[in-house]
């Protein structure tokens, strides 16, 4: 058994451990706060955040960008300390070291304390999760709200109470309000529910799978969540169905599964995902019999959402969608580490015993060392702010800044003056012919395409006439993705 249920209290060197794992998250966290925002930011912080008013924020979306319960704590987070880079990105923050605690009060509860404690100092080590707790959007909300939403239906499983029953509704609720993909875990929960219950009515097995107290709360929980989201969605039911009926198919991508299992590893070396893998498939395996009803959990919300996303092929679809899997994954990881180690302890002295603790700490060791070389790795970086400080250095009162490509439009956010964004020659040279000099961020690639064949590609982008122009009379400079030209008559 790779650990026990816990409700023995909590020891000093408990509590000693949980807060080295929160003090180490916090210092892998901060560095990446002040850094330029991402294309997803600057759309929650224009269209979401620095509008006219808290109606404006829960009434509007673009394109599923709009995280509402985040874009309203990040309405507040500014509006107290100021339109800074950090201050929209404090919820999140604070919202993914919160994590650490409900990961420990969950696993400690199902798993024991020494489970639940090593579980949290890899997730204040994973990268991904450290990536997505310095990034101005729901998914650290989404992560702990589902994650506290599965410990309470556990709870209310084993020990049914009218409290526990509002807080899973309370928790439900939040967690689709800070992204809908978050639906798909109270899906899993409803089908869980019913197979419990038929294989209960059905004498199935052995024992006593829930009480009929748990259904019926559960059961009216999950009819109170779902009224309570699509209470909370109707400002913006319009303009999803709309964003819905519009989106279309994505093209079949036949490794989308093992691209989410990759994400959850925190890593693109191939080893320690299979490593990652095999310790999952280990705590599945020994915790079968002493947990059946988390194991079929587990399994299922990996399953039914990934599977069916990856067959309905509905457009957006990112692994990051599916990132509230990743403190069940990491549980997972340790208890087949943890079952390894407890195997190896019951063996009597010998080569075997010696070579179950070696590929304990081989597998511990690969992972863990892969996440600290670069912490950082996962978290996503882009010019705008970059792009913009160059355009205005030196700018003057002469100067035009115009944008040209996919996404400039976002440069606006750091921009002290009006931006062009030309479609045509035309339309570039009308500018032109009022400025002295014009700065004119492209993003893209096309351009460089153009000039060394020296000519438009039939098949490039209409805004490719610009481009060649461009690379032809002006200067540049290049910043990641990002072209600056500098044009002057």
């Amino acid at each position: 058994m790779p650990g026990a249920a816990s409700t023995s209290p909590v020891s000093t060197v408990e509590v000693a451990l949980l807060l080295t794992a929160v003090a180490i998250a916090i210092a892998l966290r901060i560095p990446p706060m002040t850094r330029g925002f991402i294309a997803d930011e600057i759309t929650t912080a224009m269209h979401f955040v620095e509008v006219d008013s808290l109606w404006t924020t829960i009434s509007t979306d673009v394109a599923f960008n709009n995280h509402i319960a985040y874009s309203i704590l990040a309405r507040f987070s500014q509006a107290t300390f100021g339109r800074h880079e950090w201050s929209l990105r404090l919820p999140a923050l604070l919202l993914g070291v919160a994590c650490l605690p409900a990961l420990w009060v969950f696993g400690r509860r199902l798993l024991g304390p020494r489970v639940a404690i090593a579980a949290t100092f890899f997730l204040a080590l994973s990268p991904y999760h450290i990536a997505l707790s310095v990034t101005g959007r729901g998914y650290a909300g989404m992560i702990l709200f589902t994650l506290i939403s599965s410990h309470l239906y556990f709870k209310l499983l084993d020990r049914p109470t009218h409290r526990d029953g509002l807080k899973f509704v309370l928790c439900g609720v939040a967690a689709i309000y800070f992204h809908l993909y978050a639906a798909a875990v109270v899906v899993v929960q409803v089908l869980l529910l019913l197979c419990l219950a038929a294989r209960q009515v059905l004498g199935r097995g052995s024992g006593r799978f829930m009480w009929l107290e748990s259904f019926r709360i559960l059961w009216l929980s999950f009819g109170a969540t779902v009224g309570l989201s699509l209470l909370c969605y109707a400002p913006v039911s319009s303009q999803l169905s709309g964003d819905i009926a519009q989106q279309g198919v994505a093209r079949f991508q036949p490794l989308f599964p093992l691209g989410v299992l990759e994400s959850l590893s925190g890593s693109t070396w191939a080893p320690v995902g299979i490593w990652a893998l095999f310790a999952v498939g280990v705590g599945l395996i020994s915790l079968r019999r002493s947990h059946p009803r988390q194991v079929a959990y587990w399994i299922l919300l990996f399953l039914v959402p990934v599977s069916t996303a990856w067959l309905v092929r509905q457009i957006p679809l990112a692994d990051r969608f599916f990132i509230y899997l990743l403190p069940h994954y990491l549980l997972l990881v340790v208890s087949g580490l943890w079952a390894v180690w407890r195997l190896a302890a019951n063996r009597s002295r010998g080569p075997t015993r010696y070579a179950l603790y070696a590929l304990c700490a081989i597998l511990a060791a690969s992972v863990l060392c892969t996440w600290c070389v670069d912490p950082w790795r996962k978290v996503r970086h882009r010019s705008y702010r970059e792009v913009m400080q160059a355009m205005q250095a030196q700018a003057t009162e002469s100067t035009a800044f115009c944008g040209v490509g996919g996404g400039v439009g976002k440069l606006e956010y750091y921009s002290d003056r009006q931006m062009f964004f030309p479609r045509s020659m035309e339309q570039f040279q009308q500018i032109a012919e009022q400025y002295s000099e014009i700065k004119c961020a492209y993003h893209g690639t096309p351009w460089t395409l153009a000039t060394r064949e020296g000519k438009k590609d039939q098949g490039l982008d209409v805004q490719a006439e610009i481009i060649l122009f461009l690379s032809q009379n002006a200067e540049w400079e290049e910043f990641s993705d990002f072209t600056v030209f500098t044009y002057r008559q």
